[in-house]
């Protein structure tokens, strides 16, 4: 409703970050532990990451997010509206 309310002015997008830049220590985001558990599982963490990409879109939202991975980029790319790259990928 806001958006649209201010769509002559604004995009107005949704920011959804689904991996954790320059992470040594801790959680690595929602692609590689999406249960929280320490255990690294990207399928379960892409169709998770899919699914609120979709909710997001399906809510009449564009998704705006930073691409990390180049191998995990081509699971989004289809439901992202706005993607930057993040300064690990450039490394890359």
């Amino acid at each position: 409703a806001v958006a649209a309310e201010h769509r002559a002015d604004l995009f107005v997008m949704m920011r959804v970050y689904l991996e954790k830049p320059r992470t040594a220590v801790g959680w690595r985001g929602l692609v590689s532990d999406p249960d929280l558990s320490g255990r690294e599982d990207v399928a379960r963490g892409v169709e998770l990451g899919r699914r609120v990409m979709l909710d997001v879109n399906a809510a009449g939202l564009p998704v705006a997010t930073e691409f990390l991975d180049p191998l995990v980029a081509p699971f989004f790319e289809d439901l992202v509206a706005y993607g930057s790259i993040g300064a690990r990928t450039v490394e890359s």
